[in-house]
Formats: C-alpha cells, structure tokens, sequence
C-alpha cells in the first residue's frame, strides 16, 4: 500500500467487518480489504493498493472481483489500474462511484468484471486508486475476492439491475452481447440451478434481451434474481451475481399514518422506500433527536460535501379522483446556524422521482430549530394508487432534517359562512360543496 504523500495514517486494511460506515460482512470468506474513507484525510490522496505481478499468457484473462461502495463514498472515486511496465506508468481500466442503496451494512456487494483479451501475452501489474472523501455516514469502501481467469467461452451477464418494481411485478436489466438468456428467480437465499435447469426454489424466464419482465410476484417479498447466457449447443454460461430487491406492499386506504415508531432505527419501516438520486446521503430513522421531536422520526443528516438529492415515499395508498383529502406532517431542523434545510412534498403514480409531479408544498427555508407543522388539501384527478415523497434537498454541509407524522385522510368539510348561513350554499364550505350525511365537517 501507499499514499499520494507520507504520512497518512489510513491505508488499505484487512477487515472482517466494517458495520458502521461501510459493508458489515465479507463478500466471501472471512475477511475483505476496507478503505476508510471516513477517517481518510483528502490531504492524502490518492490511495493506492497494487498486486504482485501476474503473467497473463497467451489466453485471453478477464479480472473478477466484488466491491462495497457506501452510499456516500462521492463520484468516481476508485480507479482499477494496469502497468504493463512494472508500475511506471498506469492505464484506469474502470472507474467507479458510490452506491445510492448502500446505506446500511446488510446492502449486498457488487460483482465486477473487466475484459483482460487486449493484454495477452503481458506481464502487469494491477492497482486500486482511491480517493477519500472523508466522508460522513456509510462512506467507505471494500475489495473482496480479486481473480484473474481465462474468458469463459460463454460469458455470464454482468450489471444486473431491477427497476420498475411493483407489488407484483419488476424489470430485470442487465448487460449481455448475446441473444438468448435464462432468468432464474426465487425467494432471497436460494440456490440457482444451472444451464436450462433451475434450482431448488427458482423460477425460469427466458429473454432474447435486457431487460426481462418478472410478474406474478408477491407483495413485500425480497427476491433474489441470476441471469445466465444460453449460447446454443448446450453451451450456457456461469450463474450473474445476482441482484435482490423487494416488492411493494399492496396498495392501503385512507386514513393512513407513519409515525416511524415501528421502524428499526435506523431503517426505514415496513413498505415505505427511499431513492437517492444524488451524491448526497440518505434518509434513516432516528430516536427522539430533539427540538421538538420526541419521538422516532426520519431523519436526512448532512453531508460535507454533497447536497441532499433523496426522496422517502410512502406506502401506496387508494385515492378517488373528485375527493378532496388532506396530508398534514410535521418538520424541521436542529440549528439555526447551519441552515437553511430544503425540503419538498409531492405525489404520483409511482415511487420513484419521475413519478411525483403533483407537488403539495416547499420549504426551502427550514431554519427555526423547531418542530414545525403543515396541512394541504388535494383533490387527485383519477381515481389509483398514489405514492407521497418528500425530498430532501438541502444544500452540503448544513445539519439535520427531521420529517415526522405523516397522515392522509378524506379532507372535512369545514364550515366558513362566507356568503349566508344556509347549509346547503356550496360557498358556506370551505371544499366549495356541500357534505353529505356521510362526510366529516367541522363547526369552529
């Protein structure tokens, strides 16, 4: 190991786990190589790590490895190099960045590949170039199970991806030059089969491309999904490293409520989600933090270097087009010298960030120190499932950002008496229309 100057105390190091700012497992075995990037001072970077030497033949090799990326480990921060010269000069064969869904020790590794045919016949040296952010929450990063192999004649898909994920269904993307592959899917932790078989517990779908559509799910189930290329002949290709992801709980009605008192701090409760869409850190749930909050609540805690770009959403809820509900919740923040927190709240037909194109309200300044409060009424304009984000999107370097108790309900009728005092006058209501026998109202 060394450093871009002397004197570093940080170096790459053996570890068996790194549980509260980085991977809280190996990818295999008993031990992985940690960065710390946490406690890694900018002043010197880079970082390096280089192997012994390696004679690559006269068949074409590919390099394999797993890696553990936090989620606030910065962008295009590890370099995997190659010397072809004993280590005069270093061509970056990849380059990567941190992680959004590594927030938490239990996030799974990465499984990585690089193509080695344009240096048969070479001797090279391999190295890894990290540059610390010193950063703050699941920041560091892991090397695990580093080998140089002979290509495969049939080359497993690799970028394994799920997205579009439903209560009952998902997208499987990944990366392939072939045409013809073999999906095998099951409940997380079971063993997949081989070739055209499947294992005990799996499911087979077959694709001629990325991605493949898995439907018939279950709701709030974790899944764990392989690909393998089917390259004709009998000829198949090793198991992908898999990629896991959980359905949504089904849909609920109204009144719906999240006081995060259920969550295991700092995880987010059961059939809510999070996306991260920005380099900044992630929501998590914390015990009574204060300044009003008394309670568990979820909480965005400031990066130094990345502004907030992530969203919390709810679980999915049924909403009737033409009804009027409201969302009421409470916010704030802990200082009021390292302000102002942003935040948003909107809402879609679906929980990702494309999705929330109806917004409810902003608060850019959020700088009182104090529990604060906000009700809006809506009315949706068809009648579905709806998912409710808030976003933060403070800028780096503030404090924290607090979002509790939040609840959806059918909006009261509340009586404003501005043009008589006849029940039955739509402009008496402060909805614009006069309740049934059934509604709500409110007499102040």
């Amino acid at each position: 190991v060394s450093e871009g100057s002397p004197g570093a105390s940080q170096h790459w190091q053996p570890v068996t786990a790194d549980a509260t700012h980085g991977a809280g497992a190996s990818a295999e075995g008993s031990h992985f190589l940690r960065m710390n990037y946490y406690s890694a001072s900018t002043t010197y970077n880079p970082y390096y790590l280089k192997s012994l030497s390696f004679d690559l033949g006269a068949t074409a090799k590919r390099a394999k490895f797993a890696i553990w990326m936090g989620s606030a480990s910065g962008t295009n921060n590890l370099k995997f190099e190659i010397s072809t010269d004993g280590g005069g000069t270093w061509t970056t064969l990849e380059t990567y960045t941190a992680n959004p869904a590594n927030s938490s020790s239990s996030a799974p590794w990465d499984s990585k590949t690089v193509d080695l045919s344009s240096y048969t016949n070479q001797t090279v040296i391999f190295r890894l170039n990290a540059t610390s952010n010193f950063g703050s929450g699941y920041c560091n990063i892991g090397f695990d199970n580093f080998v140089v192999e002979d290509l495969p004649a049939c080359a497993e898909p690799t970028g394994l991806s799920a997205g579009s994920v439903t209560n009952n269904s998902a997208s499987i993307s990944f990366t392939g030059a072939g045409t013809a592959y073999i999906l095998e899917y099951g409940a997380a932790g079971f063993t997949p089969g081989t070739d055209n078989n499947p294992g005990v517990g799996g499911t087979i779908v077959t694709g001629s491309g990325s991605p493949i559509a898995l439907s018939g799910l279950t709701a709030n189930t974790t899944y764990d999904v392989y690909v393998r290329q089917d390259c004709g002949g009998g000829i198949y290709s090793p198991n992908s490293a898999k990629v896991t992801f959980t359905t949504l709980c089904d849909a609920t009605n109204v009144p719906y409520t999240q006081d995060f008192e259920s969550a295991t701090v700092p995880a987010l409760p059961a059939c809510t989600l999070m996306e991260n869409v920005g380099a900044g850190n992630n929501w998590v749930t914390v015990s009574a933090p204060g300044n009003g909050f008394t309670t568990k609540a979820l909480k965005y805690g400031y990066s130094d270097t990345d502004a907030a770009n992530v969203w919390f959403y709810t679980q999915g809820v049924n909403l009737t087009n033409g009804v009027a509900y409201t969302i009421s919740y409470n916010y704030g923040n802990n200082s009021t010298t390292y302000a102002p927190e942003k935040l948003k709240v909107a809402y879609g037909t679906a929980a990702n960030n494309g999705a929330m194109i109806n917004v409810l309200a902003d608060h850019p300044n959020i700088n009182q120190s104090a529990i604060q409060s906000n009700t809006v009424v809506f009315t949706p304009s068809a009648t579905g499932v709806y998912y409710f984000g808030f976003h933060a999107y403070s800028d780096a370097d503030k404090f924290n950002l607090y979002v509790d108790n939040i609840m959806i309900d059918v909006a009261p009728w509340t009586w404003t008496g501005t043009t008589n005092t006849d029940w039955n006058t739509a402009s008496n209501w402060d909805l614009g229309s006069v309740p049934t026998s059934s509604d709500n109202v409110v007499i102040a």
